[in-house]
């Protein structure tokens, strides 16, 4: 808040038979010189052809908590593949994200006045869907999923890990993610997180999930690695999900959950009680491999 300087003027002083009006001389008060603004540069490098006209992208800067202190256009010249943004700030450490319709950056956290910022910006997808709970319960009170995306492993130039939260209209909900091959999952509150890897989402077009069904509760999943690099993919593997030793006295009994890994070494237990679990994996011609969810990491629906 900038408060305003106030100038004061003594009121009139009164003798007995003699009005005079005494005033005090006018000092205009001046605020000290404000510091000059930080000034950051940050180059926005777009990951895909190179269009044949000029467009514009708007970068915005802010406080790591706050809002928007300053924003720019830069103009992407026709067939150029990158643009330049000077923010003028008055904070010390800002983050810088892009908020171009069509486009999508993850956010950078810089020091105002350093060297010049990369953010990599990918044209978006519209990715929709339609909620349903498992069970026939009624999808009604879903306001909000949050989709998560990642590149899918081998490539070339992945997309940074992220997430947008997408309201649902109606049990239905639509959102832009970026454009190109990648793990998506979607979580929807107090029910199990559902997953699909390796989607491939062509800039400006159009994925639809369908008819997303959630089952409520909590759910474990991963991926299983062989020795630590490869994912488990020719073998199949089996994994046993069990009560764990420390399970607290709220936590129901659990007889066990069995599933298998996916070509991708991914697996997931859904619908499970919160609680804490012991997770075996067993392979042929590998040392059964033993990990708790346990008290450090209690499961719980999201």
């Amino acid at each position: 808040m900038v408060a305003a300087n106030t100038i004061h003027r003594r009121g009139a002083a009164i003798a007995l038979g003699l009005l005079c009006e005494v005033a005090s001389p006018v000092v205009a008060q001046t605020s000290p010189p404000s510091a000059p603004p930080f000034e950051t540069l940050v180059e926005v490098r777009i990951n895909a052809v190179a269009r044949a006209e000029e467009f514009s992208l708007l970068v915005v800067a802010r406080p790591l908590e706050g809002a928007v202190q300053a924003q720019e256009r830069c103009v992407v010249p026709a067939g150029a593949t990158s643009c330049t943004a000077r923010l003028a700030t008055m904070a010390s450490v800002l983050s810088v994200e892009l908020r171009s319709a069509g486009f999508w950056s993850s956010s950078a956290a810089v020091a105002a006045g350093s060297t010049t910022t990369i953010l990599d910006a990918w044209p978006t997808s519209t990715y929709r869907g339609e909620v349903a709970i498992r069970g026939g319960a009624s999808a009604a009170a879903a306001d909000q999923v949050t989709v998560r995306f990642r590149a899918a492993p081998g490539i070339e130039r992945p997309v940074s890990e992220g997430a947008v939260s997408c309201p649902v209209t109606g049990r239905k909900w639509s959102c832009e993610i970026p454009a190109g091959r990648l793990d998506v999952s979607v979580r929807l509150r107090g029910h199990a997180t559902r997953h699909w890897l390796g989607q491939v989402l062509t800039a400006g077009g159009v994925l639809d999930a369908g008819r997303v069904e959630f089952l409520p509760g909590a759910s474990v999943c991963g991926s299983v690695l062989i020795e630590g690099k490869a994912p488990a993919r020719s073998a199949p593997t089996r994994l046993y999900l069990q009560a764990g030793e420390d399970r607290g006295k709220e936590q129901p009994l659990f007889a066990g959950l069995a599933a298998s890994a996916n070509d991708r070494g991914f697996f997931q237990f859904e619908g499970i009680p919160p609680g804490s679990y012991v997770l075996t994996a067993q392979r042929d011609g590998f040392v059964a491999h033993r990990q708790p969810c346990g008290s450090s990491r209690i499961v719980k629906p999201y």
